[in-house]
């Protein structure tokens, strides 16, 4: 893995992380801030698709629907 895949892995996983905080402390601008860095990072993760990398990007997605979860049971 490049030094720059890194860096998009690790962002996304950031983003991530800011994103689930934001919806269980029901912070609808940290929710928007997070959403926008975390597409960021999926843009970029994109332009170049990480090789080798298949249980971090697992472990990324579960994440990222776990979130949806919770955002769902919040519109409710």
């Amino acid at each position: 893995m490049t030094a720059a895949m890194s860096e998009h892995l690790q962002r996304l996983a950031q983003a991530l992380d800011v994103e689930h905080q934001a919806l269980v402390e029901h912070d609808v601008h940290a929710l928007i801030r997070a959403t926008g860095a975390k597409l960021e990072a999926l843009r970029a993760l994109d332009s170049t698709p990480p090789v080798g990398e298949a249980e971090q990007l697992q472990a990324l997605a579960e994440r990222n629907r776990a979130n949806g979860v919770l955002l769902s049971r919040r519109r409710r």
